[in-house]
């Protein structure tokens, strides 16, 4: 039988932790493994008619707009999880190429919250859309400017419904157009959000960055370019580069901002249902928000077709949380953030 202090081993030396009660009174290192995630480890709101934020994340855990293989209703839960490894350190960001510090005021003075997933009504799509578009409407009447993480990109339009902004311009990272009308009869999936957005009294212009594949029929391509639509795809890009390519759809004015990870490079993306060959770079990504937040006030942002189960990698997941991050820093440090005014907005009963 051993003698003595038994918990000699785990005081008074430099290879134990010598003084518990002082160790626990520090700040947890809370490690990326470590405690219950919310996006970047922000506060959670629980009840949406008390927030009171200026930034306010929601996650839409839906798929069954998915055209060929679903799984994106899992990404709010992975980028949930990948966002805990780039959570604010000491209370802010430190962007090395920048050289500056961001949302140091707005994490100190808990003005950004996670506010949970919408309710998914499985096999009820339109159900799920109303609670969607509420959802986003209580967040705007409080004030708050929506970053939301999907899911499929049918979430787009239910989003941008609830907007009573008007006019409205969506800028819009995909592969796709996105514009199809129906098919077989089928008008609110992931192929048609963006031709559901122009059917709406508020919204302006739609550009579209990134388009390419051959997937694409003539018949979409048409319909958006009779509806005035700004199509720039890859080969413009590589051409022309993004600031000419974008500057040819100025002026715009209260831009949502949506990014289908189908529309980056699928050597950056991997994990997404709509894989097409090229695509926009991440540094095509970040020049765009770039030129977006200098030009334009800016109400919202989502990204989605994130797909966890095409990438175990987890890569797309991660790549997704540095854009919602990049783009943050831009959005709350331009001149428009710092004037920007409550933003309208309509529930869907």
């Amino acid at each position: 039988m051993l003698k003595g202090n038994h918990n000699k081993g785990v005081q008074g030396n430099r290879n134990g932790t010598s003084n518990v009660k002082e160790h626990r009174s520090k700040e947890r290192l809370n490690l990326p493994f470590v405690g219950i995630p919310s996006f970047y480890r922000f506060p959670v709101c629980h009840d949406l008619e008390t927030l009171d934020a200026d930034i306010a994340f929601l996650g839409v855990p839906f798929d069954e707009g998915t055209l060929h293989r679903p799984g994106s209703r899992l990404a709010p839960r992975c980028i949930r999880d990948a966002s805990l490894r780039t959570a604010p350190k000491n209370g802010e960001y430190f962007d090395i190429n920048r050289k500056k510090i961001f949302l140091r005021d707005l994490i100190n003075e808990n003005r950004i919250w996670d506010c949970g997933d919408t309710d998914v009504r499985y096999s009820l799509p339109m159900d799920t859309f109303k609670n969607l578009s509420n959802d986003v409407a209580t967040i705007l009447s409080r004030g708050a400017f929506p970053v939301v993480i999907g899911g499929d990109h049918s979430i787009t339009y239910p989003i941008v419904r609830a907007y009573a902004t008007d006019p409205i311009d969506l800028v819009v990272i995909d592969g796709h157009l996105d514009f199809s009308d129906s098919r077989m009869g089928v008008t609110h999936a992931s192929g048609n959000p963006l031709r559901r957005c122009s059917e709406l009294s508020n919204v302006r212009k739609i550009v579209h960055v990134g388009i390419r594949g051959i997937r694409l029929t003539k018949k979409d391509y048409d319909a958006a370019i009779e509806n005035g639509n700004v199509v720039i795809t890859d080969a413009d890009l590589r051409k022309h580069g993004i600031v000419k390519c974008l500057k040819k759809a100025f002026p715009l004015k209260n831009v949502y901002v949506s990014i289908d990870v189908d529309g980056l490079d699928p050597v950056i993306a991997p994990g997404t249902s709509g894989l097409e060959p090229g695509g926009v770079r991440y540094e095509e990504a970040i020049a765009l928000f770039e030129l977006l937040t200098e030009h334009a006030p800016i109400v919202g942002f989502d990204i989605n077709e994130v797909n966890p189960f095409l990438d175990p990698s987890y890569v797309t997941a991660v790549l997704a949380t540095n854009l919602i991050m990049q783009f943050l820093f831009l959005a709350t440090s331009a001149r428009h953030w710092r004037h920007r005014k409550l933003i309208p907005s309509k529930q869907w009963l």
